[in-house]
């Protein structure tokens, strides 16, 4: 089953703390589709899922200012359009026009490109920064 390995690792302590939660509660969004978990629940656990995602890409945005990312405004954008996109599938899952996998492979595929593409450019800048 899916868990966090260290494969997800940026090597940012709090950037790499958030995204095991974010992991930790698509997972439980997986796990309760599996269990047949009435639609109400499944709704809630992905809205916590939308809330989560704002919080932790405004902490990340906080984390851009304050090491003057030259590339913040591009990595801010994909995360409005990220949003953007997660609010969508919240609305096509509420109205059945998605089922729960599709909705999970939305948010596991968010989760590991986006990790693994704009955050590691992120904390690479941040490291090779911290170097100079």
């Amino acid at each position: 089953m899916l868990k966090w390995d260290s494969k997800y690792e940026l090597g940012n302590d709090r950037i790499d703390a958030e995204h095991r939660i974010f992991l930790s509660l698509i997972v439980d969004f997986h796990d309760a589709a599996e269990q047949d978990t009435p639609k109400d629940k499944l709704l809630r656990i992905f809205k916590e899922i939308c809330k989560y995602a704002e919080f932790h890409f405004l902490s990340e945005e906080n984390i851009m200012i304050d090491h003057r990312y030259p590339e913040q405004e591009h990595h801010i954008n994909s995360h409005a359009k990220l949003l953007a996109e997660a609010n969508n599938k919240l609305y096509q899952l509420q109205s059945g026009s998605i089922s729960a996998d599709h909705a999970f492979n939305f948010l596991f595929n968010w989760f590991a490109f986006h990790t693994s593409s704009e955050d590691k450019k992120l904390v690479g800048y941040i490291e090779s920064s911290a170097d100079k």
